[in-house]
């Protein structure tokens, strides 16, 4: 299974729409991978010091793409078809910065926060568009980040 812990955050100016998503990757390329049979919170959020948001996932999650997990009271969310799952996380909580900014990387195995913007008008006409192409472990970019924008705290 891949899990993806993220943190999302909106800023606005005058008519720009910022949102700032920070993926924990390995090497900035790869999703981070773990055996399936683990627990996502207790067995690896919470031991390497990530700690989410106190929420369930939204009520309207199988109608937008995504499974909400069972039996978490965390925003973790299934990608629908995929075994990838999302994990908001709580920045409050969690020092951001006892990890690596993917610039700071000279190496593919490290873990590092990748960032990625997603800019819009108040009418959330996009304005720099993430290519479809763009992948991280052979998933496209752009559907990571639609489940982020549609499902994260920032949003709800």
């Amino acid at each position: 299974m891949f899990v993806v812990p993220f943190t999302h955050t909106v800023k606005t100016e005058k008519n720009i729409i910022v949102h700032i998503i920070k993926i924990l990757t390995i090497g900035g390329n790869d999703l981070w991978e773990e055996i399936s049979d683990m627990d996502i919170e207790s067995d690896i959020l919470i031991p390497n010091g990530l700690f989410s948001f106190d929420k369930t996932p939204p009520s309207n999650a199988d109608t937008i793409g995504v499974v909400a997990t069972s039996g978490y009271t965390t925003p973790i969310f299934k990608l629908k078809g995929l075994d990838i799952y999302m994990c908001e996380i709580d920045s409050n909580k969690t020092n951001i910065s006892d990890f690596y900014k993917w610039e700071e990387i000279s190496d593919s195995e490290t873990f590092c926060w990748r960032s990625f913007y997603h800019i819009t008008d108040l009418n959330n006409n996009i304005w720099l568009p993430i290519p479809d192409n763009e992948k991280i472990s052979n998933f496209k970019i752009i559907d990571i980040i639609n489940a982020i924008l549609l499902n994260s705290k920032s949003n709800n």
